[in-house]
């Protein structure tokens, strides 16, 4: 990566943030109103359903649904003080106080809109970007939230379609099917129906497409490190901080599919996805921290303190303010996997399983019969450790969400490990 390339990076960055602020601003000076009268056609399924409701009964946890953050997604979109510039760098929402459920806050801020009743508070929510409302505004305007979910699946259906047409014919049928394990560890089905699943999802199958139409443009000129830059930004701006590394890690497996070659030392293919990774944080860690600047400068107040400290919360490993030790944290993850139910919860423990234990045999394959490079073997096996890299960071916020949306980051070690299995096996793509 030369100076040149951290350049053009650097400039992405800058007219992202103009850019984001100034789409902020624009969808804050939509009107309200009507948004409100589209969300109360569907908030008494919301309000039956809970802030933690169930797609399928006796799923587990993997089907639990996070309408906890889909409430505070909507109550945001249809709030508005008049101020555009302060509300779209404020991010407010009304709420009642923490005993009531997130759910039940927006059904009484829908009602205080009209009714001018007491007892609700303002309170904001400056330290992400909340850039789902470039889409959500406006279609509330339009849509009911029931029949958003409808324009969600078809949407998330065609993307889909088309990552597994264009991987059959550029990589091969068998790691169609090492996606769609990944996939499942997602759960498509929930991404349909929660909001909140749905942003980092979108990100990494638009990126898997753009990945396998132009991948030969994308190795000239250090453009995929301009492209997971690229990757990097839309994740900090869209997502609220559920899953993101799986938009580094899955297309990541992707371009080492793409672009294995047995020719191409060890040395050069790690080389090149910590690169790629350090691109993806580039753009992820300047956008995001970008919000906490852009935010003080044009409000007056100091959003970098309260995301520094909300940083720190996420990053230890304390759980409800008690400190915990590496045997507790583990023990706390063991019990949240192990309380998982079904053919999702056995697709996550595989993808463990896999990568901790089996790696040997992969190896073993490789070398001895030749049927695959080992720098292949070894470059995927560090990508299939990316999740747990995560983990090691952010403690507290994996043990606290594993049940809501930490575990899908699992997605990219089943993808990677299943890819590597099927490179052990002399697995050959003749498109």
């Amino acid at each position: 990566m030369n100076m040149k390339t951290f350049r053009n990076m650097l400039l992405v960055l800058l007219a992202s943030v103009i850019l984001g602020t100034v789409l902020l601003i624009l969808v804050y000076s939509l009107p309200v109103n009507v948004m409100r009268n589209n969300v109360s056609k569907s908030i008494d399924a919301l309000l039956q359903k809970g802030d933690y409701p169930s797609w399928s009964e006796g799923g587990g946890i993997t089907s639990i649904l996070d309408y906890f953050t889909d409430a505070i997604m909507i109550n945001t979109a249809i709030y508005s003080s008049g101020k555009h510039v302060y509300d779209s760098m404020m991010n407010q929402r009304r709420k009642y106080n923490e005993a009531r459920s997130r759910t039940e806050d927006l059904s009484m801020a829908l009602k205080a809109e009209n009714t001018n009743e007491d007892g609700l508070n303002v309170v904001s929510y400056p330290r992400y970007w909340h850039g789902y409302l470039l889409y959500l505004k406006p279609m509330l305007m339009f849509l009911s939230v029931n029949r958003l979910k409808m324009i969600n699946f078809l949407l998330q259906f065609f993307l889909l379609i088309a990552v597994v047409m264009k991987m059959s014919y550029k990589v091969g049928k068998a790691y169609v099917f090492a996606f769609a394990m990944a996939v499942l560890v997602i759960n498509p089905i929930s991404t349909v129906l929660c909001l909140t699943f749905c942003d980092v999802y979108y990100i990494v199958l638009i990126m898997m497409i753009i990945m396998l139409d132009y991948n030969n443009s994308l190795n000239r000129d250090n453009r995929y490190y301009i492209f997971f830059t690229f990757g990097g930004i839309a994740t900090a701006y869209f997502d609220l901080l559920t899953y993101p590394f799986a938009s580094l890690g899955i297309p990541t497996v992707l371009y080492v599919l793409m672009n294995a070659n047995e020719r191409i030392k060890l040395s050069e293919s790690l080389s090149s996805i910590v690169k790629i990774a350090m691109s993806w944080g580039f753009g992820y860690a300047g956008m995001w921290s970008s919000k906490w600047l852009v935010s003080s400068l044009l409000t007056g107040n100091n959003i970098i303190w309260d995301a520094l400290n909300a940083a720190s919360f996420r990053i230890n490993g304390a759980w409800n303010g008690v400190p915990m030790t590496w045997a507790e944290r583990f023990k706390g993850l063991s019990v949240r996997l192990a309380s998982m139910q079904g053919f999702y919860a056995a697709l996550i423990l595989i993808s463990v399983i896999l990568v901790i234990i089996l790696i040997a045999v992969f190896v073993y394959i490789s070398i001895i019969r030749g049927s695959t490079s080992f720098q292949e073997i070894i470059t995927l096996f560090i990508v299939s450790l990316y999740p747990f890299i995560w983990y090691s960071i952010l403690q507290n916020h994996t043990i606290i969400h594993f049940h809501l949306f930490t575990h899908k980051l699992l997605s990219v070690s089943v993808f990677a490990a299943l890819c590597i299995l099927i490179k052990c096996s002399g697995y050959k793509h003749h498109g």
